[in-house]
């Protein structure tokens, strides 16, 4: 979760680093980006509040730059000898959080040995996306909660409408639990079993993935 009033420094600014510096600079966060090479400051300097050109794997340079200042570090380069030098460096100044984009298991796992707080893994969650959108298409959002169990949002199939949902039966009949409803600008929290599904109503349910397709292609 990230505090409203958290700061982050974004070290490394290849697609993945530029594109995080500019979404938190966006959503309100004070951002400091630093890349060694100038070349890759130009598409973030006018957006976030300060780009600097500096080796991220000098403890000085970082130093220099007030990293210790700042609630968040993300060191969003996947050579392992850079993102090891970082995250020595980072827990040295005293970071509160560590976030370290990696490669492989063998990489996560040296970093969170090292102290890294989270790791994440950008082209294999893509690739879980984009497999989720290909094999779920009529769910238009999904969050994964935790392993196979998720939450997904579909609009309401036409053989629903008009009928109750202890009619639809939803967890018998699909084993998917709804969560709320969306009709219009008003939002149904835990819907009661007497709700009668309406044209255009949106249906927010959770379940396992699996069980949420299955919905959507007998829809």
């Amino acid at each position: 979760m990230i505090d409203d009033k958290a700061n982050f420094a974004v070290l490394g600014l290849g697609r993945f680093g530029s594109n995080l510096a500019l979404d938190l600079a966006r959503m309100g966060h004070e951002v400091l980006a630093v890349d060694n090479d100038e070349a890759k400051l130009h598409p973030v300097v006018d957006v976030v509040d300060h780009a600097a050109q500096a080796d991220i794997t000098d403890e000085g340079a970082l130093r220099e730059l007030g990293v210790a200042d700042y609630s968040c570090a993300c060191i969003a380069v996947t050579d392992l000898q850079t993102s090891i030098l970082c995250v020595m460096h980072l827990k040295r100044l005293g970071i509160g959080r560590i976030h370290c984009k990696v490669r492989h298991d063998l990489h996560r796992e040296i970093l969170e040995h090292l102290g890294a707080d989270q790791v994440v893994f950008p082209e294999q969650q893509m690739a879980a996306q984009v497999a989720r959108d290909l094999g779920t298409p009529n769910i238009s959002e999904y969050l994964e909660v935790i392993g196979p169990f998720g939450i997904g949002q579909i609009e309401a199939p036409s053989r629903f409408i008009g009928r109750s949902l202890a009619d639809l039966d939803l967890r018998a009949n699909f084993d998917v639990v709804p969560v709320l409803i969306r009709r219009g600008s008003r939002v149904i929290m835990q819907p009661e079993l007497n709700e009668i599904v309406r044209r255009d109503d949106v249906l927010v349910l959770a379940g396992r993935q699996e069980q949420l397709g299955k919905l959507t292609a007998s829809a």
